[in-house]
Order: structure tokens, then sequence, then C-alpha cells
């Protein structure tokens, strides 16, 4: 292909993904996103670099190129070099962008990054978090509070702190007193030794308590009463103690709304809202989000995501959001595990959606057969004669029919 109508075709340009496939099998992938990238080649290993992702052009001398952005072509020109750097399959990811001062080397066919940056962080976080500001996260079941809350903690607290974390609505209202603050021994029946509460096992690190909207009124007043000053007892104790952690707040429905309902305490709410109040968006409010968790799928997993798939699932409703989406991800990729491509298919008619019948295209009746099959197989746990016996055909009609 010339060098011209590579550039109006398949050029690389600033967001592009790029993945090489070294000779030996090994994967490397960058995603472009600035003006010069500068290549070193380190050994004269390579004449020539060739796969059906990227080519290369030929390289004979140990030295210094550069991908220069050319403004006129809207892509990447090769300077050092003839020929031209463009690219056959796209996918997208942003797992490992480069950054101003990254360096990349061409050794043994590998290519490394050095990151100047190590850490990337959705949200800017940067403010001083204090010990007794609490910090309360809002966003629908799906949407990430649980692992923001771990980022915040190893962020501001750190990793060898304690992290401990509660779903309250996972417990017995009556259990959930013990859970929090501990017990004594013989506090109530059942109780044969002294219990640690998660309060206590949290000194010196975080607490995180989710699905606030659960919690009982009376439980509400208890814990209010622990917010003013840290301090607690144990239940069936009598000696007063005191923690140090930092507080985090989830929850699911919106609490003023609880208030205004006589369900949740207005002076909890206002104490815990406090500090910081962070709302996370549900994944059908910012489409792009999908793009990126898909994206970062398929990085990770080595696979190929048809862009239909992707515009699919940007009209999609995502009730659970990034729970679901993982979810239904890992179920295509279980289905299609000897593609390594995923695109619009059956399975994903069981979404919630709008516009979806124009966008799905008509599967041939041998792809609904092999899906069907498939189901049955994934269902009864990877077991072939199981599934050959619900579908009343034999094993190797099976295995046909799913090959």
């Amino acid at each position: 292909m010339s060098w011209d109508k590579a550039l109006q075709s398949k050029a690389i340009k600033i967001g592009d993904y790029l993945e090489f496939v070294t000779s030996d099998g090994r994967n490397a992938r960058f995603r472009l996103n600035r003006k010069v990238i500068k290549l070193t080649l380190k050994r004269n290993q390579i004449s020539k670099f060739t796969t059906h992702h990227i080519y290369l052009p030929a390289i004979h001398q140990v030295g210094e190129y550069e991908l220069r952005w050319d403004e006129q072509w809207n892509c990447y020109r090769f300077k050092g070099c003839s020929g031209s750097l463009f690219i056959h399959n796209r996918a997208c990811s942003e797992s490992s962008l480069i950054l101003e001062g990254d360096e990349l080397s061409l050794d043994y066919n590998l290519i490394r990054v050095k990151r100047v940056e190590t850490i990337k962080k959705k949200q800017d976080f940067s403010f001083r978090w204090p010990e007794g500001v609490p910090i309360l996260l809002e966003g629908e079941t799906g949407t990430g509070k649980s692992s923001l809350a771990r980022k915040l903690h190893h962020l501001h607290v750190g990793e060898d702190k304690p992290f401990v974390g509660i779903n309250l609505s996972s417990l017995n209202p009556s259990l959930i007193e013990s859970e929090l603050f501990g017990h004594e021994r013989g506090a109530f029946t059942g109780a044969i030794r002294d219990k640690l509460g998660a309060v206590e096992l949290a000194k010196g690190g975080t607490l995180f308590l989710d699905e606030m909207d659960s919690l009982d009124r009376s439980m509400q007043v208890k814990l209010l009463t622990f917010l003013d000053d840290l301090r607690f007892r144990r239940v069936g104790g009598e000696k007063e103690l005191q923690t140090n952690c930092r507080l985090i707040f989830a929850t699911g429905r919106c609490l003023k709304s609880l208030v205004e309902r006589d369900q949740f305490r207005a002076d909890l709410l206002y104490r815990i809202c406090s500090g910081v109040v962070e709302k996370l968006p549900a994944l059908r409010e910012k489409p792009e989000l999908i793009v990126r968790e898909v994206s970062k799928f398929a990085s990770e997993r080595h696979l190929f995501i048809d862009q239909k798939l992707i515009e699919l699932y940007q009209t999609c409703l995502w009730p659970g959001n990034y729970r679901q989406l993982h979810s239904h991800l890992q179920r295509k990729e279980m289905i299609h595990y000897k593609k390594r491509r995923l695109g619009v298919c059956l399975l994903d008619h069981e979404l919630e959606r709008k516009g979806f019948d124009e966008t799905l295209e008509h599967d041939s009746l041998d792809e609904m057969k092999r899906f069907h099959c498939r189901k049955i197989y994934l269902e009864s746990h990877g077991n072939m004669t199981v599934a050959a016996q619900r579908l009343q055909i034999s094993k190797n009609t099976l295995k046909k029919i799913m090959d």
C-alpha cells in the first residue's frame, strides 16, 4: 500500500489504539495522545516488523526515530526512515496511555513504556481529608461506590492501613450494632467470646458503610452519637472506647427524599454530608464511560470489539451499571470463547434498550442453534453430558454445533 493511500484510509491518528504482536507471541499495546513520539532502537534486531495488526517499515540501524504528527494529513508520519506506519484492525483502549516524557524502546521486538505518571484518577481527590470528616458517595447500584471508596483509602490513608467495609443491607437489623461496635462475652445468647467491631478493626484506617439508606431509625440514633466524637461502647460493655478511623458512607437512594418521608433522620444526614459529597453517574447518563469500560475489558483479555457493539451498548439503559456491563461481557466472552472478536449477537436481546431493533443484525439459523446450545452448556456448568441430555441430542452432535 502506498504512503498516500495509507494516510487516506488506515492512517494512525491521535487516540488510536495500537497492538504490536511480537515474533515470540508477546503483546504490547499503547494509545497515541500527543504530537511527537520518539522510538529508540537499542539493538539491531528488527529488519521488518509485520503482523495482521500493524505494519512497521523497515528499520536497519540502531538509533532514534520519531512518529511526528502531520497537521495536513491529520495522522502520524514516520520520520527517520522510508515508509509508513498504519493500522489494519482497530480497537479501543485506555489501559496504557502514552504521556509526556514517556520513552518507547524497540528491544527484541517488544515495546516498553516508561511512565512518568503511575497513577490515573477518574476524579480529582487532591483535597486534604482530615480525620473525622466523612465522605458520602451517592449512586445507583453497580456504579462503583465500593471501588471508589477503596481508591480513596489507598490515596489518602495508605494501602498498609486497614480498610473495613460493611454492607448494612446484608445484615440482620438486630446484629448491626454488634457488627459495628463489637460485643462483650455474654452480652446476648450465643456471645461466647469478646468480639471486636468494625469501628475497632478500622482504627487508623477507613470504615466504609454501604447502603446507608437501609439503616433503621434506632441504629441511626446510635450512629449519630458515635459520629460526634468517635466514642462508643461494645454491646454489653461498660467501658467507653474511642477510635480514629476515617469514614466513608454510600447510598443508592437519595437520603434527602428519605428525610422528607420521615425514613431517615435529618440530623444524621447533615452530619454525614458535612464533608465531601460525590455523586457517581449512571452509565446511561454518560455513554463515554461505556466505551472506556468495554475498551478496558477488551485490552485485559486481548479481544477485539466491533464498533456496532459499542454503539449498541451506548443505547442501553444498564440498570445494573458497571456490574451488569462486566457480567454481560464475561458471558459473551464465554459463549464466543474461540473467537477473539465480540460483536452483536442474540445474547444482547436481554438488555433493556431503545432502538435496539434497528441495530441488531439478523443471525442465521446456525448461529441461533449455536447460541442456544452454548447457553444450555453454560447453565449445565460446563458438563457436556448434562447439556446434551437437556437438549436431547448426542454429545458429538453438541460438540459439532458449538465448534
